[in-house]
């Protein structure tokens, strides 16, 4: 499964008529999937690190598509400062 811009479109349209929850669960799952199949046989550390990596890519592609992904650097921001 590759991303495209018509998939960046069509959850653009998704957020602009209201939708507030989009499980993104089957597509991270997918990216996890075919890594899997393409290291078939490579040792299991190294499946894994690059499951993971993949797994951030895609997270990181749907935290911008959904307009969250300054707002979750911002909450880390400012849940790190000291309370006053």
């Amino acid at each position: 499964m590759v991303s495209t811009a018509e998939d960046e479109e069509i959850f653009s349209k998704y957020i602009k008529a209201g939708v507030v929850k989009i499980n993104i669960n089957k597509g991270i799952n997918k990216y996890y999937a075919d890594v899997q199949k393409e290291m078939e046989g490579k040792p299991l550390t190294a499946v894994m690190e690059a499951c993971t990596k993949h797994m951030q890519k895609t997270v990181e592609r749907y935290m911008k598509w959904f307009g969250s992904a300054a707002t979750s650097i911002a909450t880390q921001i400012s849940s790190s400062l000291p309370s006053s």
